[in-house]
């Protein structure tokens, strides 16, 4: 009952009562005790709560990233399956120009103006 009483009310208890100061400084170390034992009980609920609400996140965090990965792997594939198909189709051109396909070269400007050129090797 003390614990839980205003401080303004305790003190008035106290002072309503005929108790000797060392029984004050008794029920003042009760009080004192039960209220760090509520405070340390609502400590440890709110590091479990926050505990609880990292791991959430870092779950979260891990199926982000595994996606991440997954889509990465999946443009990468797709990546190296239109540079197949570019050079096969460069390829399919020189050969139908009658160029030789280690000797040419097909680029393609910012204006999207394509030009059929000699390799230049060094």
């Amino acid at each position: 009952e003390i614990i839980f009483k205003p401080m303004e009310e305790f003190n008035d208890l106290l002072s309503s009562q005929a108790v000797t100061e060392e029984q004050i400084n008794v029920c003042r170390d009760i009080r004192r005790r039960g209220k760090n034992k509520i405070a340390a009980q609502n400590c440890r609920k709110r590091k479990i709560s926050q505990f609880s609400c990292l791991e959430s996140q870092l779950s979260q965090a891990r199926s982000r990233k595994e996606n991440i990965l997954s889509e990465r792997v999946e443009l990468l594939r797709r990546h190296h399956e239109w540079e197949r198909r570019l050079g096969r189709l460069e390829s399919d051109i020189l050969i139908r120009l009658g160029k030789e396909e280690n000797s040419w070269v097909i680029n393609v400007d910012r204006n999207m103006v394509v030009k059929v050129e000699h390799k230049i090797v060094m």
